[in-house]
């Protein structure tokens, strides 16, 4: 495929990927808008939900802001009940983040209501549409394995 047609099929996913969420915007479930933290706080509970208890540099290096931008967030997030802080056994001078059962369960909750948004999407769609879908979905999975190594390799 010559460099204009593959950039030119990759404007089109672009666009169709800004259009999908310009018609699904409105099945986003109400909690997901009514959250009252902030962009940077959900981020932080996200890795968090997703990667285990974790340390601020860890979480700093991946949201891409300092160490004492990072605190604040943190120090945020445990007044608001969502996150839990310890001393990490093996080295006393490290605190490890976690999520707090409150924090767990609205990522739970968050997490699921993801799920139900794609999954009523998923139901719209014909079987042979579905499976266009799954492949299209496994390309991407593989796509992002392999970016993600790639950037492991260099760190």
């Amino acid at each position: 495929m010559s460099k204009a047609k593959m950039h030119g099929l990759e404007n089109r996913i672009l666009e169709l990927a800004a259009e999908l969420y310009r018609r699904g915007h409105h099945l986003v479930p109400e909690e997901w808008l009514r959250l009252e933290i902030t962009m940077s706080q959900l981020k932080a509970l996200l890795i968090v939900f997703q990667e285990g208890p974790t340390a601020c540099g860890a979480l700093a290096h991946s949201m891409g802001v300092s160490l004492p931008t990072m605190t604040g967030i943190l120090d945020r997030l445990e007044e608001k009940g969502l996150l839990v802080r310890r001393t990490c056994p093996d080295n006393r001078r490290q605190v490890i983040n976690d999520l707090s059962a409150e924090g767990r369960e609205l990522m739970e909750r968050l997490w699921a209501s993801r799920r139900d948004f794609w999954s009523s999407l998923i139901g719209a769609l014909s079987d042979a549409e579905r499976q266009v879908v799954a492949d299209g979905f496994e390309a991407l999975v593989k796509a992002a394995s392999s970016l993600s190594r790639s950037q492991q390799v260099k760190a």
